[in-house]
């Protein structure tokens, strides 16, 4: 927290400076609304004033299904964090933050109640621009010590991330960056006094009865200086000492080149609100049904008489139908529904709809039907040149992302801010300088991803690539020294099992070569003396005189299935830590050592293991 001063002139100046942003704002704000029109489908009744009441409004859901399926794209992998620093060679700190951002984004996203770049990616898409508040979780524990809620948030991460609307937020830029922002929004009053009765003071009693409806709440924030409005009254001012504006503010597939704010931003429904063609659709499909349901309940009739008369129909409805009765020379005919929508109509429905794919993105990207019959590899090149209209709001949604991570990290740089929990393990002291994070927000689908196996195998037995570029450019593995380290360990254990596996089939082959010899010992030995006459048999006692009975029994030597079997079950016994249960099988798989092979009678299977072990 900064430092509360009182100066109603630089209060008043920024609420001045606030204002006048907004009204820049005004033509965006109402392009926004019409955005958000079209993806929440509110197509009002009297839009073009029909003067039928019978006819109701058919909304179309593409818009939406655009949207909605882009975003799902874009939210089809993790984010994939790479960490870089020039002025250090530490790079078991920087794997270290590298490690741990995926769990503090994964932890940070529990607060929302979804991933935080969900409604950023949303936000890209429908407005082509986020806006993503920071606030140290600390700050807010301070102000609110008996709020259990913060205090079990603040075990999950050190930095509350909060997706903002950009329907409420003004930004003004200059060469360096953000340099003003300003923000208006609804709160209810129960959720206002709850935030701010620490600031409040002596107005707090002029508040303290306003517990229902809202209130606005307007926040201003510039290089020096914070400012909170309730209803247009200051209640807050303070220097916030702060290196930058906590507050990331990304655009996607607009320029700057433009001069006006409404045209800097261009979202994927840009085109489908300037040229009215999500309009013209829902005018169509209400056209389109409104003629189909009045002629199929209720059919037109053709009466034709030959003298005549007015129409005077006798109806029968006895019989649980309707039964006309009709006199000589007349006649009743039925305009079916065949034909009900002429084929220009149909023509002018499938146009506007090419015209929306174009304008916009076609559905095969996110799994609509192929057009006709084509390879896997045509449908594969189609849904990839189909999601190019993705390549802006996935590179800039990504760098959204990276701004976010990077104003967080040197915000608990400046602030002296540790978190070692929860897998998360950040010194602030070990955060560089010039740390800089790049994110990655890779569309792939699953066949893609065989794809990218493949290529990195290619890439790398080929000698074109290095493992550790193939992992981090093709398979997105980014923590690639820890990746070695956990193959290596891998690699170990299956190696320690395997020499184990040997040595107690060794031992095990041994001692059944021991117990057959005793065997046959036992068995010479008895033979020998069933050879001795019977003269020295009838000298004997009863007990020591052999027959069939005292023979030894002739157990047949064990298996290489039950040999292997007793080996595996001792490995599981007396396990290595680390080695999972898991890990044996891929043992078995490998196949014992050569030498083994000849030792195990019987064998099965892969050099002796069972069938049933593989």
């Amino acid at each position: 927290m900064g430092k509360v001063i009182k100066d109603e002139k630089i209060a008043q100046e920024m609420w001045e400076h606030a204002q006048d942003l907004k009204a820049t704002y005004a033509q965006r704000d109402a392009d926004f609304k019409e955005y958000q029109r079209m993806y929440l489908m509110k197509w009002p009744d009297n839009l073009y004033a029909i003067p039928d009441p019978a006819v109701k409004p058919t909304i179309s859901p593409t818009a939406r299904d655009k949207v909605d399926g882009a975003v799902r794209l874009l939210l089809s992998q993790q984010p994939i964090f790479h960490v870089n620093s020039f002025s250090t060679n530490d790079k078991d700190k920087i794997e270290s933050i590298e490690t741990s951002l995926s769990r503090w984004w994964e932890q940070a996203g529990v607060i929302n109640r979804r991933p935080i770049h969900y409604n950023m990616m949303l936000s890209m898409v429908l407005y082509d621009e986020t806006h993503t508040a920071i606030t140290p979780i600390r700050d807010y524990a301070e102000k609110n010590k008996k709020d259990k809620r913060i205090k079990r948030f603040a075990e999950k991460t050190p930095i509350l991330f909060e997706s903002w609307n950009p329907m409420n937020g003004y930004p003004e830029f200059d060469t360096f960056g953000l340099c003003f922002y300003y923000r208006e929004s609804q709160d209810s009053w129960s959720n206002v006094l709850r935030k701010y009765k620490d600031i409040l003071g002596e107005k707090y009693g002029s508040y303290s009865n306003k517990r229902y409806g809202n209130a606005t709440i307007s926040i201003a924030y510039d290089l020096d200086y914070f400012a909170v409005w309730i209803d247009r009254d200051n209640i807050l001012l303070e220097e916030h000492e702060l290196p930058a504006i906590p507050i990331d503010v990304t655009f996607g597939n607009g320029s700057n080149f433009f001069e006006k704010p409404e045209d800097q931003r261009q979202p994927m429904l840009y085109s489908l609100l300037r040229s009215k063609l999500w309009d013209r659709d829902n005018m169509l499909l209400t056209v389109i049904y409104t003629q189909m349901f009045a002629l199929g309940l209720t059919p037109i009739m053709v009466y034709r008489s030959a003298s005549g008369d007015p129409l005077d129909l006798q109806m029968d409805n006895s019989h649980g139908y309707s039964l006309a009765t009709l006199k000589q020379n007349e006649s009743l005919d039925i305009i079916t529904n065949k034909g009900i929508l002429p084929q220009e109509m149909k023509n002018v429905l499938d146009q506007t709809k090419d015209l929306i794919d174009s304008s916009t993105i076609y559905g095969t990207a996110f799994g609509e039907k192929y057009p006709g019959t084509m390879t896997f590899s045509e449908a594969s090149l189609l849904a990839q040149s189909a999601r190019l209209p993705l390549i802006a709001p996935q590179r800039m949604g990504g760098f959204g992302i990276s701004s976010v991570i990077e104003l967080a990290l040197m915000t608990m740089k400046e602030n002296g801010i540790s978190f070692n929990k929860n897998g998360i393990n950040i010194n602030a002291k070990d955060i560089p300088d010039d740390i800089e994070v790049k994110v990655s927000l890779d569309v792939v689908l699953p066949h893609e991803r065989l794809q990218n196996i493949t290529v990195a195998k290619t890439l790398v037995d080929s000698g074109f690539a290095s493992m550790e570029w193939a992992q981090n450019n093709v398979l997105g593995i980014t923590n690639t020294e820890q990746m070695k380290k956990n193959v290596l360990e891998d690699q170990i254990s299956k190696t320690l099992v395997q020499q184990e596996l040997q040595n107690l089939l060794t031992k095990l082959a041994k001692q059944q070569q021991a117990e057959e010899q005793a065997r046959e010992q036992a068995k010479q030995q008895i033979l020998q003396q069933a050879q001795v006459p019977p003269e020295q048999q009838a000298q004997m006692p009863p007990e020591q005189v052999p027959t069939e009975q005292s023979m030894p029994e002739q157990t047949p030597p064990p298996t290489g299935e039950q040999l292997a079997q007793e080996a595996v079950n001792q490995l599981y016994q007396n396990a290595m830590p680390r080695v999972m249960p898991d890990q044996f099988q891929d043992i078995a798989k490998m196949g014992l050592p050569p030498q083994m092979g000849g030792m195990v009678p019987g064998q099965t299977g892969l050099n002796g293991i069972p069938e049933e072990l593989l």
